[in-house]
């Protein structure tokens, strides 16, 4: 009985953490696009205005609301592990042709991506935790657990800054 309670424990510990790290991650592609507005608009070479880029930031929430309706069933469907580890590959890639193809079609194809990728975080790993964790303790687990969005958003944006006007 004692080493079933205990890896109980550890698998609550590590489903914990390994959520707690995914949520925060989708921050670093989220925050991207936030910080590269910066040189963006000091750019002489391309032409996207501050209208522009608030369309995309506009099309990329249309984008995130949408899917946050969508994302909760499919991850029923198809488990979170999925729904979650698609989304964060999918914006990774998102991330990775908006930084190297500079085009507004481009941006606002990868910010329509972008928004459904990102949307699927939430929803799934919260569902994840759900099925760790007794009734009884939720309240207090996922209040922890929600430190991961303040945490990925403080840590995101410094490090994308760093990342874009230090190394490149």
């Amino acid at each position: 009985m004692n080493n079933s309670i205990g890896t109980i424990k550890r698998w609550r510990v590590q489903i914990f953490a390994i959520t707690w790290l995914a949520y925060a991650a989708f921050y670093f592609t989220r925050k991207a696009f936030a910080v590269a507005k910066l040189g963006i608009a000091e750019d002489p070479t391309f032409m996207l205005d501050k209208m522009a880029m608030a369309n995309l930031d506009a099309l990329y929430l249309t984008a995130y609301a949408f899917g946050q309706f969508t994302w909760g069933i499919l991850a029923d469907r198809f488990g979170p592990r999925v729904v979650v580890l698609g989304g964060l590959l999918i914006s990774a890639a998102a991330a990775l042709v908006m930084g190297s193809f500079a085009t507004l079609p481009i941006f606002a194809t990868c910010m329509l991506i972008q928004g459904l990728a990102q949307s699927t975080g939430w929803s799934g790993l919260c569902k994840n935790m759900g099925s760790f964790f007794p009734a009884r303790q939720r309240g207090r687990v996922l209040g922890l657990w929600s430190s991961c969005y303040a945490f990925g958003g403080l840590v995101a944006s410094p490090f994308a800054g760093w990342w874009a006007y230090t190394l490149i």
